[in-house]
C-alpha cells in the first residue's frame, strides 16, 4: 500500500501522485500494467489515476476492476455499460458486487459473465435481475448450473427455472424418432408438475407462486387437482381463485359449503 507508507506524507505524497499519474499514462502498455498490477489492492490509489486504468486496455484495467476499492459502484456500473466483456468479467468477480453493479452486469454481461456473477458469494443481485438472467440465457448452463448453486433462492427464480428446463427437455425429447412428441409432451408435463407441488410445499406463500406459475403460462386446472390430490389444500385453493378470477373467499366458501348442489 503505497500511500499508506510512513515515509510518505505531506508534499512527498503530493508528489508521488504526480508521479503515479505520469506513468499511468505512458505511452508503453508494459509500464501501464505494471503500474495497475502495483496499485490495485491500494486503497489510497487516487480516484482519478483509477479511473484512468480502469478505461485502458484490458491488460492494464483487469487488476484494477477486480481489485481496486478506489472505485466506487457507480464508476464500476458505468464501466459495465461501455467496455468489453473481459472487463465485466473482472467486475464480476469483485470481493463484494452490490445490487445495482450485479443488476448492471446481467443487463450487459454475456453467459460467462453472469454465470461467473452467480458463482461469486459476495454479489448480490436482485430478484428482478435473477429472473432477467433466466429469461435472457435459458438453459445455458453457464447460467443455470451457478444460479441453482446460489444460498438462497426466490420462489420466483426457482419457478422459471424449472419451466425453462422442462421447455429443453420436452425440445430434446421431441427430436427421438422412437417416442411419440404426445407422450414426450406428457412426461414432461407431470415431471414439471411434480416439482411445481414439490415447491410450494416447501414454500410459505402460494399466491405469489400461484401468480408466477399464471404469469409464465404453467397455471393449469391439471397442476391445481395434483396439488389438492397431495393435499396442498392452500395451493388448489390460490389456484382455482386465480383462474376463476373470484376472490379467495368465494371459493373457499363454494368448496365447504355442506347444502344442496
Amino acid at each position: 500500500e503505497v500511500f499508506r507508507s510512513r515515509a510518505v506524507r505531506g508534499r512527498a505524497a503530493t508528489i508521488l501522485e504526480e508521479i503515479i499519474r505520469i506513468f499511468a499514462h505512458d505511452a508503453a502498455v508494459r509500464v501501464r500494467k505494471a503500474v495497475s498490477e502495483q496499485l490495485q489492492h491500494d486503497p489510497d490509489l487516487p480516484h482519478d489515476v483509477a479511473l484512468s486504468l480502469a478505461h485502458d486496455v484490458d491488460d492494464v484495467a483487469i487488476p484494477i476492476l477486480r481489485f481496486s476499492r478506489a472505485l466506487s459502484d457507480d464508476d464500476l456500473a458505468d464501466i459495465v455499460a461501455t467496455e468489453g466483456q473481459k472487463k465485466l468479467l473482472a467486475i464480476a468477480n469483485r470481493e463484494t458486487v452490490g445490487e445495482r453493479l450485479s443488476d448492471a452486469l446481467i443487463d450487459h454481461g454475456d453467459a460467462v459473465t453472469v454465470g461467473a456473477l452467480f458463482a461469486n458469494k459476495g454479489s448480490s443481485p436482485s430478484e428482478a435481475g435473477m429472473l432477467k438472467a433466466v429469461e435472457k440465457f435459458g438453459d445455458d448452463d453457464r447460467v443455470q448450473s451457478p444460479l441453482s448453486q446460489r444460498a438462497s433462492l426466490p420462489r420466483s427464480v426457482m419457478t422459471r427455472m424449472i419451466a425453462v428446463v422442462s421447455d429443453h427437455v420436452l425440445k430434446e425429447l421431441s427430436g427421438r424418432k422412437d417416442l411419440p412428441k404426445d407422450l414426450a409432451a406428457d412426461i414432461v408435463k407431470q415431471a414439471e408438475e411434480r416439482v411445481f407441488v414439490q415447491l410450494s410445499r416447501e414454500g410459505d406463500d402460494p399466491a405469489k407462486l400461484v401468480a408466477d406459475l399464471e404469469e409464465i403460462g404453467r397455471l393449469t386446472p391439471n397442476l391445481a387437482m395434483r396439488a389438492l390430490l397431495g393435499g396442498d389444500i392452500e395451493f388448489f385453493e390460490h389456484a382455482v381463485a386465480r383462474m376463476s378470477k373470484s376472490s379467495l373467499n368465494a371459493v373457499r366458501a363454494l368448496a365447504y359449503d355442506s347444502g344442496a348442489l
